[in-house]
């Protein structure tokens, strides 16, 4: 028996990882602290530092900031 350590390559996956760190990242830039997005979101420490990441550009470089993320 094989353990699959890395996500699927399921865009299904992808994108809805991408929809939770957007929304994490906005919980944080609406003032919930950092304790509580980790803690109801579960994140990895990766994922954390990407949700602070997103939470600290400008909103318009979100977009930019995506495409470096899951576009490669």
């Amino acid at each position: 028996m094989t353990l699959q350590l890395m996500p699927p390559e399921d865009p299904d996956y992808a994108d809805a990882a991408r929809r939770k760190i957007e929304a994490a990242a906005e919980a944080l830039r609406c003032g919930a602290s950092a304790e509580t997005v980790q803690r109801m979101g579960q994140f990895s420490p990766l994922e954390i530092r990407r949700v602070r990441q997103l939470a600290l550009a400008p909103t318009d470089s979100w977009d930019a900031l995506n495409q470096r993320r899951y576009n490669g």
